[in-house]
């Protein structure tokens, strides 16, 4: 099964149409992102898959039925100013392969440190220019681009900047405390949303992404 189109869950009948030695391919949705998972069926779990994503595409969100909300938050956030009221050269474990004013996703570090953001970060911002949080309340977000790291906010206050950014830096040290894990290290598991999800021991390393049909356990070996 090989879908073309942006999907924010797999279909419960794709997974009964699979064919028992057979494997899908899905552009699925992780923070404003759709990586493409490969998966295929997980027995003896009746209706559960498994899979890990390999690679990433850009193709638009389905329609009509298999269409539903985005599972994370998308902020519009207006009266921004046009240009940063803060800026902040990129920081050193983002730099790997990196080119000053090329655009941050042609490079495979921050595609990955954005996959690790969809699994902790609610607060995750996505705009052309690059990724970084927001603060809906304040009015302010936090941008890493092919320029460096920028922060914006309505009242041009940088209190509310500074705040993203040390969370931006704990959420970082967190990555690299788990070895700067890459997209296709995580496994995923999804399970019936009518099944209880049991994480375990070491759910340090087990997050849970709650779908419209699915919960999705994205975990790290």
């Amino acid at each position: 099964i090989i879908a073309t189109v942006g999907c924010p869950d797999i279909a419960p009948a794709w997974v009964e149409q699979l064919d028992p030695d057979g494997f899908a391919a899905v552009p699925l949705q992780h923070g404003h992102d759709h990586p493409l998972v490969r998966w295929h069926h997980s027995p003896p779990e009746r209706g559960s898959a498994v899979g890990r994503v390999i690679g990433f595409s850009g193709f638009m969100a389905i329609a009509g039925t298999l269409a539903s909300p985005n599972p994370w938050q998308s902020y519009l956030i207006g009266g921004l100013p046009s240009s940063p009221v803060w800026e902040h050269s990129m920081p050193g474990e983002l730099r790997a392969g990196w080119t000053a004013g090329t655009h941050v996703f042609d490079h495979p570090v921050h595609r990955d440190f954005c996959f690790f953001l969809s699994l902790v970060a609610p607060e995750l911002w996505r705009t052309a220019d690059g990724y970084g949080l927001a603060d809906p309340a304040a009015g302010a977000v936090l941008t890493i681009t092919g320029r460096g790291v920028e922060g914006k906010s309505r009242g041009r206050d940088r209190a509310p900047i500074l705040r993203l950014w040390r969370r931006f830096g704990a959420l970082l040290r967190q990555w690299e405390k788990l070895g700067r894990p890459a997209a296709g290290d995580y496994e995923l598991v999804f399970l019936p949303k009518q099944d209880p999800v049991k994480l375990g021991k070491g759910s340090n390393r087990v997050w849970v992404i709650e779908r419209a049909r699915h919960w999705e356990l994205v975990r790290l070996p």
